[in-house]
């Protein structure tokens, strides 16, 4: 049987992205908006017939401190900041729809358009990124330990010795 969710879930969610100013990338779309980078991408299960939407935030000047200047920008995880729509959708808990089931797939779509704007509005501020950072309990998820984001954060837009 021939995998068809590639191809319907890029155009199933791209519908819905593309006139929110999103480049598709594969199962991945990004826009920049000011300074940032707003981050969706679809992770499909190696093991199963399921999916997650994955969120993120980007900060080009911090990832270029975590990583070199000029890494390429891709998928949620190259967020400074970054969490999987079942945390937001679903009081703190991940979640992964079925492929095969269209109404699991459409209810994806809702969450995505219920959540993503909040989320994304959430992280265009700086202050917002350190004060949740900062926090102990949080549903982000991080590339490097976030020390790192803190730090750069820090530096750039708040307490340089802090970041020291």
């Amino acid at each position: 049987m021939i995998d068809t969710f590639r191809k319907d879930a890029g155009r199933t969610f791209g519908a819905i992205l593309k006139p929110l100013g999103f480049k598709k990338h594969g199962l991945a779309w990004q826009r920049t908006s000011g300074k940032f980078i707003d981050l969706v991408d679809i992770q499909a299960s190696q093991f199963d017939r399921v999916f997650t939407i994955n969120l993120g935030v980007a900060l080009p000047s911090v990832r270029d401190g975590v990583f070199n200047t000029g890494v390429k920008i891709s998928s949620a995880a190259s967020g400074t900041i970054e969490t999987r729509l079942g945390f937001l959708a679903f009081n703190g808990h991940d979640y992964w729809w079925s492929k095969d089931k269209p109404l699991e797939v459409q209810d994806a779509v809702e969450k995505l358009q219920m959540h993503s704007s909040t989320f994304f509005e959430k992280f265009h501020d700086t202050s917002e990124m350190i004060r949740t950072l900062e926090s102990e309990k949080h549903d982000i998820r991080l590339t490097f330990p976030k020390s790192f984001y803190l730090a750069l954060l820090h530096v750039q837009f708040g307490d340089k010795q802090k970041g020291c």
